[in-house]
């Protein structure tokens, strides 16, 4: 096993061989032809079956990127995908699953940003490509709290009693951090009540100027300035892979805070939704 540390003494690696006879995980088309290099040693070396796109098969898991036609799928699509996958290895426990390496060339998307999505992955999960594993963002804190809600109007009264209602409900002794967007508002108050509470806390940033990646959506602001209009739902996706509940205040014009409501839901993050007095 081999471990390292940033320059910054943040992050921390993990990694290991994985065993032998281990399931092996690889990448692959939805309608299971299973053309590329690692889908073709699954199916000679694992017994993966052909038009078997996603899920175990033989002795290995398919993890689809494209669809029909060869399209590339939404990210967060992906993120079922992948969040699937590692729900599978965590009830198959007596295991050992190796995800093979991955390739930006045939998924269209960086290797930071798949990696993000295998967040929090279970001990018996390793993988091939060192490279990609040092990405993955390491979950030190067992409660990762996401804080989301309006930009605009917060109580800041409001926000911080939801925070220390549910900082009281969790094991004070644990460690706990706050993850937030880049937005000012409510995630600004949940970032200054984490610095005032002495809690850990970590910042998403959604890629605003990324234009050539699937499913780009450029729009020019009022400013004149391009941007991928898609990026909040990029960033979104990250964040329902890393958190372990979310706080989500909403108003009638949070589409964005409904949207990530519903990925949490799906990854089975907690989710306690109010809303706030100063819209009701």
């Amino acid at each position: 096993m081999t471990d390292s540390i940033d320059q910054d003494g943040i992050r921390w690696y993990r990694h290991a061989e994985a065993p032998a006879g281990a399931v092996l995980c690889f990448f692959t088309d939805r309608d299971g032809k299973h053309r590329g290099p690692s889908a073709r040693h699954a199916v000679e070396c694992h017994a993966a079956e052909v038009g078997i796109g996603a899920g175990r098969t033989g002795q290995a898991y398919a993890i689809p990127l494209r669809g029909s036609g060869s399209a590339i799928l939404p990210f967060t699509e992906l993120l079922q995908h992948v969040r699937g996958f590692l729900h599978y290895a965590r009830r198959h426990s007596d295991e050992a699953f190796v995800v093979s390496a991955y390739s930006e060339a045939c998924a269209g998307y960086p290797k930071s940003w798949m990696a993000s999505l295998f967040s929090g992955y279970p001990p018996n999960v390793f993988f091939r490509d060192w490279g990609f594993e040092q990405e993955i963002p390491v979950a030190h804190n067992p409660f990762r709290v996401v804080v989301a809600g309006p930009r605009h109007m917060p109580n800041k009264t409001e926000v911080w009693r939801r925070l220390d209602e549910l900082s009281s409900r969790l094991k004070p002794t644990v460690p706990f951090q706050v993850v937030t967007s880049e937005s000012q508002g409510t995630p600004q108050l949940a970032r200054e009540w984490a610095i005032s509470r002495g809690h850990a806390d970590r910042v998403f940033t959604a890629p605003w100027t990324v234009l050539d990646v699937p499913g780009a959506m450029p729009h020019v602001t009022g400013s004149g300035r391009e941007i991928n209009a898609s990026a909040g739902r990029i960033r979104d996706a990250w964040v329902a892979a890393y958190a372990t509940h979310l706080v989500a205040f909403l108003d009638q014009r949070s589409f964005s805070t409904r949207h990530l409501i519903q990925l949490c839901r799906q990854e089975e993050v907690k989710v306690p939704v109010w809303l706030p007095r100063w819209t009701a």
